[in-house]
């Protein structure tokens, strides 16, 4: 009869032990793996949602500034097609700025040429500008011409100095039954004044960067006007809606997004507990073994016990018999024979 020998089953029952343990570790560190991805996505998604939301509102601020350009262009076509200027042109560009905040200047160009602003003082030399022979001016001048609409350039270099987002509204006045084109009805907004209406300065106080930039109308390539000139992912860029622009939002922590920094802490708990969960899976797996080696032991020292026994029952100078409970003999040793003479 073919037996395992006590070798071969060790050897066997040790393969196996390794195998559960391995499994038990393997198994546990998936759960973990699964478990700390969706943790992750949750809280990037919760990230991702609370930056949005910051730069929502700051979207919002920019596209009501933007919006009460579009506005003041608008009164000042009306004015201009009324026929109401440009000769009340300072009372009335008066009266915009006093209802728009965050408009700094107002223009009207003739013939695409600036021959009004409001107010005068440090705008002067905006005067005689002429948008339609300008090199870096006249591309978004003759789009708005195109399109009839209001188009917002910049922000801009201006002739008097300092950065400004110029929106330029095309006015077309009618004479003897057709319709020409005038001018331009313009407002400025210098860039200071658009970013302290989007409450910029305050990001950083709530732990945030940001980059505003534009689709250049002619390279056709993305630009930062203002905030970081580190790379910023695009993935979660907010649109802001510009007239006939593009223009986009990007809001990251200063401190770089921290989904891995709190998911880290249970990957190492989860690791630990697959570990522990492998070795109690191998202790597991041994105990057979061990039992198997614990009912070998005990047998060896069983029969080794009955030896001695047997050896002394049969060496013993005395006779010696073994009885059942109800006197049958069961066994009888060598002096018994002796006297017995069989």
């Amino acid at each position: 009869m073919f037996t395992i020998s006590p070798s071969h089953r060790s050897i066997r029952f040790m393969r196996q032990s390794i195998i559960i343990g391995g499994m038990a570790f393997f198994l546990l560190l998936a759960v973990t793996a699964v478990v700390s991805y969706r943790m992750w996505t949750l809280i990037q998604h919760e990230e991702y949602q609370t930056a949005y939301n910051v730069g929502d509102a700051a979207r919002h601020q920019l596209e009501l500034v933007l919006s009460n350009g579009l506005s003041a262009t608008q009164t000042l076509e009306l004015f201009v097609q009324q026929g109401n200027l440009p000769a009340d042109f300072n009372s009335i560009g008066s009266k915009i700025l006093a209802s728009h905040k965050y408009m700094d200047a107002v223009e009207l160009a003739p013939g695409g040429i600036v021959r009004f602003v409001y107010p005068l003082q440090e705008n002067e030399p905006a005067i005689g500008f002429n948008i339609l022979e300008s090199t870096v001016q006249r591309h978004e001048a003759m789009k708005a011409i195109e399109a009839r609409e209001l188009v917002f350039a910049g922000p801009l270099h201006l002739v008097q100095g300092g950065f400004a987002v110029v929106g330029r509204h095309p006015v077309f006045i009618t004479e003897n039954g057709k319709e020409k084109f005038w001018g331009f009805s313009i407002v400025i907004i210098k860039l200071k004044t658009l970013l302290d209406a989007a409450r910029f300065d305050e990001l950083e106080s709530k732990g945030y960067a940001y980059q505003l930039s534009r689709i250049h109308p002619e390279t056709h390539f993305e630009e930062i006007f203002s905030g970081s000139n580190s790379f910023f992912p695009k993935t979660n860029a907010i649109e802001v809606q510009v007239p006939n622009a593009v223009w986009k939002l990007s809001i990251v922590p200063i401190n770089g997004w921290r989904a891995t920094e709190k998911v880290l802490p249970f990957i190492l708990l989860g690791f630990l507990v697959s570990l522990l969960g492998g070795v109690f899976g191998w202790f597991w797996a041994r105990q057979p073994l061990k039992l198997q080696t614990l009912v070998e032991q005990k047998t060896a020292e069983l029969q080794e016990s009955e030896e001695r026994f047997r050896a002394l029952f049969e060496s013993a100078p005395v006779a010696y018999m073994s009885l059942t409970s109800n006197g049958h003999i069961v066994e009888i040793n060598s002096e018994w024979e002796h006297l017995l003479g069989y």
